[in-house]
């Protein structure tokens, strides 16, 4: 690989690029373009870039890997304009936040092309090539989704990209990809953009900002998104956000259901959020356990007060829609 062309030169864009110009060979060239004037000349200054290119067809030209960095809706027309230009032997890969719509728009807008979906699990709140860092994706999860018809090269390609900018190779189905960030990544920002709003729209808005600290802070966070990116998100993924949102709103009743319980229950229900957070933190893998899973906040509840036997028919129930949403069967 020689040349690399990064289309959109944001966080994700401008990050590849700094990661890239530090990773061997130092022959690579990379060559960049964004609809901004402004920001290709700064990633040029950062040096997350060899050249700049005046169109976007033109930025493509005898490159071996295209990069796609754009937000999610720019992409369709991105894949339209640069399809004519393509070397017959490059490959295509995206950075979206959802995958099986971009694969979609893949096989529609560049048929014949070895395309590979691409997202790497990093960002910040704060867009643009100015946030961009070299070591933003050390350590991430990197997750590749190839097209049917992608070959081995093209795979191998992508792979290698995730490696040297130091993340690490995953390979989910797309509409898998979709419904587990739409759990960890999607609904948060949601869910940050709804405290926000629901406080800050309260008659009592004044006073409740002056108490407002690091945790009303850290919760709302991700509600300083750039709009653009989080309403191409929701377009592209709203049935699988729409049911963790479900889960979710369930999930709420039933800690607002432990508020009536004792001290002892109380103690005990976030006590397990805790220590289920700190697994995840340490790194340990309960899927590969043979036991049950800890039961969610709503099971417990309905222990309680419906008995075992509904929450256990409850839970066949619920694993049969998860594994259809896995398939798409929604």
């Amino acid at each position: 690989m020689k040349r690399i062309t990064i289309i959109g030169l944001g966080l994700i864009g401008g990050s590849l690029g700094l990661a890239l110009k530090e990773s061997p060979p130092d022959t690579l060239e990379i060559v960049g373009w964004d609809m901004s004037r402004a920001s290709v000349t700064r990633a040029r200054k950062m040096g997350a870039i060899d050249a700049e290119a005046r169109t976007l067809d033109a930025s493509v030209r005898d490159s071996d890997l295209i990069i796609i960095a754009t937000p999610l809706l720019a992409m369709p027309e991105v894949m339209m304009e640069i399809a004519p230009a393509l070397p017959s032997d490059c490959v295509v890969t995206d950075t979206g936040s959802t995958k099986a719509t971009v694969m979609e728009w893949a096989e529609t807008h560049l048929a014949g092309v070895d395309f590979v979906g691409g997202h790497p699990m990093a960002g910040k709140e704060h867009p643009g090539i100015e946030h961009a860092e070299a070591g933003l994706f050390k350590g991430v999860t990197y997750c590749i989704c190839p097209s049917p018809t992608a070959s081995r090269k093209a795979i191998d390609s992508v792979t290698d990209l995730a490696a040297k900018v130091g993340a690490v190779a995953y390979f989910p189905e797309p509409r898998e990809h979709d419904t587990m960030v739409a759990a960890t990544s999607h609904l948060p920002l949601l869910m940050s953009s709804a405290l926000m709003t629901l406080a800050s729209s309260s008659e009592s808005w004044r006073e409740i900002r002056r108490v407002a600290s690091s945790g009303f802070a850290g919760a709302t966070r991700l509600a300083s998104t750039v709009p653009s990116m989080s309403t191409g998100i929701c377009v592209t993924n709203r049935e699988a956000i729409e049911h963790w949102i479900d889960r979710f709103i369930e999930e709420l009743e039933a800690y607002k259901a432990l508020l009536g319980t004792g001290e002892e229950e109380i103690s005990s229900g976030l006590e397990a959020a805790r220590d289920a957070r700190q697994r995840w933190l340490d790194g340990e893998d309960s899927s590969s356990d043979n036991g049950p899973r800890a039961p969610s906040m709503a099971q417990q509840m309905s222990s309680m007060f419906l008995g075992e036997s509904l929450v256990k028919r409850g839970r066949k129930l619920m694993g049969l829609y998860e594994r259809g949403a896995r398939r798409g069967d929604r």
